[in-house]
């Protein structure tokens, strides 16, 4: 991989809000700046912030 590809890589990556279910721990991630209604697995609607804007 080039150096340009790494930058690249870098300014175009998409960016994510990530959370974790209080009730069941399941992974989930949002366009940056929302937060997630309920969980896809449990249905429970408690989260944690893990990382806001991590690189997907």
């Amino acid at each position: 991989m080039s150096l340009m590809d790494t930058v690249k890589g870098m300014i175009t990556s998409e960016r994510k809000d990530v959370f974790r279910c209080d009730e069941c721990g399941e992974i989930v991630k949002v366009e940056p700046g929302s937060s997630p209604d309920d969980c896809p697995v449990c249905g429970a609607d408690d989260f944690s912030v893990i990382n806001r804007r991590a690189k997907v």
